[in-house]
């Protein structure tokens, strides 16, 4: 999955989410644009093959942040609305506790 934000200063931060053996598998030029050709032909006119080349191999893959389960209901139950300053994230969170709000009412359904 390939999500962009935009910025305040109307540039974009482009967030590539796959597992870390895909990541060093396009491990030159050729591989790494087969490979967006493949998946997502339509962003490299948008950012533009030296900048897709360049930003990508100036950049190490990080990991994402692991949620336990538990921790998500107690915020759900404290937390009516959840701030983090990262839309992302809490896009995730607000995702994650509507779930379990669906599956807790599931579950007490039986």
């Amino acid at each position: 999955m390939m999500i962009a934000l935009p910025n305040q200063d109307r540039s974009w931060t482009i967030t590539l989410f796959m597992p870390f053996t895909e990541f060093e598998e396009l491990d030159s030029p050729t591989r790494l644009l087969k490979f967006f050709t493949q998946h997502f032909p339509d962003s490299i006119p948008l950012i533009g093959k030296r900048r897709l080349l360049a930003d990508y191999f100036d950049t190490t893959p990080s990991t994402l942040v692991s949620i336990k389960v538990f921790q998500i209901i107690t915020m759900v139950k404290s937390v009516p609305v959840l701030h983090l300053g990262y839309p992302l994230i809490e896009s995730l969170l607000i995702c994650f506790a509507d779930i379990l709000k669906n599956l807790k009412q599931m579950t007490s359904q039986k």
